[in-house]
Order: C-alpha cells, then structure tokens, then sequence
C-alpha cells in the first residue's frame, strides 16, 4: 500500500519466487524528517519497511507480517532521491508451509546497500 512513507512500486517477476523493483524516496519522504537535520539519510527501518512492501507487492498478499528477522546488513547510505533497486527471493518456510523465508538484496547503481533474511507469515 503506497502513501507518504512508502512509494508506489512497479514490480517485475522474475520467475521461481524471485521479484524486483526500482524505486527512489523524495526528499519529502517523512522518513527524513529529523534524520538528520541538514544531511538526511534514509534509516534502517525504512529500509526494511520498503523491503517489506515490495514482498507484499510482488507476492499480491498485503496480509503478510514480519515474524523474524533472521539476519540484516545496512552497508551504506541512502540520500532523499537515490535510486535502489530492490530483489528478493520467497520460498516457503515451516513445518506446514504457511510462512515465507525471504532473502533480499538492495542495491544503489551496483553498489550493495542492504541485504537480509526475512520470516514472514499470513495474518490470522
């Protein structure tokens, strides 16, 4: 669901439980606001709340919900206005199948800016 914290995204498919996007947040993103006055720097949790977004988005299942981080690394800086392109990769997680590990990658113009593993599952 697109708004003022999370852009409309346009996803591609990329077959096998494998999606991408491209994506950039304007200066006017409320996530720079007071982070950090004067130099505005995209923090981690917008990060993982676009990541997030873009699996709902490209899975078509708004009812997904973070059950666990299993690992994360921010690498760099993301500035008002950079373009990142956003992958991941769904597979089933759990005895019953119900939940999703996801792995993705975030890249600034070939430069790896964020990568993790997610645990997803459906809301009840």
């Amino acid at each position: 669901m697109a708004g003022p914290w999370l852009p409309a995204l346009e996803m591609r498919s990329l077959g096998e439980g494998r999606h991408a996007t491209t994506v950039a947040f304007p200066a006017s993103s409320p996530w720079f606001d007071g982070h950090f006055p004067g130099k505005p720097i995209l923090p981690g949790l917008g990060l993982l709340a676009l990541v997030l977004h873009a699996v709902r988005s490209g899975l078509d299942q708004e009812a997904l919900r973070l059950e666990r981080v299993i690992k994360t690394r921010f690498k760099g800086v993301i500035l008002p206005g950079d373009e990142l392109d956003v992958s991941f990769h769904a597979t089933p997680a759990g005895t019953d199948g119900a939940g999703l590990q996801v792995r993705f990658q975030v890249e600034r113009k070939d430069e790896e800016v964020g990568t993790g593993r997610l645990v997803l599952s459906r809301r009840r």
